[in-house]
Parts: C-alpha cells; structure tokens; sequence
C-alpha cells in the first residue's frame, strides 16, 4: 500500500492553554496492491492481482494542547471526500484469454483519527500515537468480461469497507 498526500492549511496558537490548531485540506492518492495470483484459496479458486486507485480530499484538523513538564496531548480527526476510484483485476491471471477489467467506482468515504501523546525536548519531540482508518466505498460501475475478445459477462466490485488500526511511534527534529 502507498499512500501519497498533500495538505495546507494554517497553525492557530492558543496562548491561554498553550494549545495549537490546524484545519487543513488537500489532495490524497491510495494505492493498494493484492496479488494471489500464481494462488490457489482453501476452496479451489485462483487468486489473481488487484490494484486499488483512490483519490480523495482529505479534510481534517490537528489539535495539541501542552501539559506539564514538556508533555503534550493531541487529537486528529479527518474526513475523506471520495472523488474517483479505479478497482483493476487482473483475471487474465487466471486465464489469459479473459481481459483485465477496469471498474470506475464514484461513490464513498473515509475516516481518520488519532490521538497523541508527546514528549517534547530541545532538540527532538517523541510522539506516541494510537490511530484508525475507515473507508466505506460504494459498488463500482460495471466492466465488460470477455473472453477472446467475445463480451461473455460483467464484472463489478462490490460495495465494500476496511479498517485499519496502529501505532505510529515517531521522533520530530
């Protein structure tokens, strides 16, 4: 998975809790890569390649507030704007005389948040921080499935959603 992001906006200071908050909007890109193919599953079926696409605008804000002896809490929480996706399954992994289909998918969501706990020294800050990812993406137009260039079906992806959860454990210079 690769996950490419650009984002913008401004940092306000809050000097009454020595907090900062940060709006900020941009563009996302993510890729997700799952290749079975050359795989058989536990029910006999072949596994093939698939490519998911996503572009989004992500919407979000960030917010720390300092606490004592050069600790600080935080929070993100975010909004995904789902403008396009592309689903590609390699199904000529399976059979070379079947095309690849490419489904166009419009409609979905995602969510992100976070909260962080920070340890601030002079030269370096140390971030622990527990986070969620939720997408939720509507069923995909669908694609012509031939077979030796003869249109035999169609195929779609179907509505779908993942979660994922962590830790991220970073050092800012």
């Amino acid at each position: 998975m690769v996950e490419l992001r650009g984002l913008l906006g401004p940092d306000y200071y809050y000097t009454r809790n020595n907090g900062i908050f940060s709006p900020y909007a941009g563009l996302g890109y993510r890729y997700l890569n799952d290749d079975t193919s050359g795989l058989i599953s536990s029910t006999g079926k072949y596994g093939y390649e698939r490519e998911s696409n996503y572009y989004y605008i992500p919407i979000g804000a960030d917010f720390t507030i300092a606490i004592k002896n050069n600790w600080a809490i935080g929070a993100n929480l975010e909004y995904d704007l789902f403008v396009i996706g592309h689903q590609i399954s390699h199904l000529s992994d399976v059979d070379p005389s079947l095309n690849d289909l490419d489904n166009k998918q419009n409609n979905g969501y995602g969510l992100r948040g976070s909260v962080k706990l920070i340890k601030q020294t002079e030269s370096i800050d140390f971030v622990f921080e527990p986070f969620f990812r939720y997408w939720n993406i509507g069923k995909s137009d669908d694609a012509n499935l031939t077979d030796e260039d003869v249109i035999v079906g169609y195929g779609y992806e179907p509505k779908n959603n993942s979660t994922e959860y962590g830790l991220k454990l970073a050092a800012k210079f």
